[in-house]
């Protein structure tokens, strides 16, 4: 940080509706007069990094930009805590995230999270929405899920049933 700082790169927070942001600001170096117009260039990290990753390429962007933004997710680098939204497999990502990181979390925002325990007559009730004695069973469970059925959903049933069977 202090060495990109050095370098003219400011170090800086934005606050958005989810979170405070950290980002690094780079002015581009390579405007000059009468040239065509340069982008702003926005590099976003990966999972578990930051946007210290990008200190190397940073200063070989800023010649071919007007701006260069390294933005760091929330939780991530020095951004603040965020809530973590995850749905069913995410969901259980999402747990299991602010489990190990409870300082990177402020909350959780689950949605049909995958992997969520189950007292065993509530789980034996759960499986036995999948119980298609019929055909007829297996359409009306393809209509209780879909908002609007797909045209296929009748053609699936004996596959639907035959697949929840095993």
């Amino acid at each position: 940080r202090r060495a990109l700082v050095a370098r003219g790169v400011q170090s800086r927070f934005v606050k958005t509706a989810v979170a405070e942001h950290h980002l690094y600001d780079a002015p581009g170096t390579g405007i000059e007069p009468g040239a065509a117009p340069r982008p702003t260039i926005v590099l976003l990290h990966g999972i578990s990094s930051s946007a210290a990753v990008f200190a190397p390429i940073l200063a070989r962007l800023r010649k071919h930009a007007v701006r260069v933004l390294a933005i760091e997710a929330p939780g991530h680098g020095l951004s603040g805590p965020a809530v973590i939204c995850g749905n069913s497999l995410g969901g259980a990502v999402a747990v299991t995230f602010a489990l190990r990181h409870p300082e990177l979390t402020s909350g959780l925002f689950l949605t049909s999270p995958a992997g969520a325990r189950m007292e065993s007559e509530a789980f034996k009730g759960f499986l036995e929405v999948f119980d298609f004695r019929s055909n007829d069973e297996a359409r009306a469970f393809l209509r209780r899920i879909y908002h609007r059925p797909p045209w296929f959903a009748p053609f699936v049933a004996a596959e639907l049933r035959a697949m929840f069977a095993r």
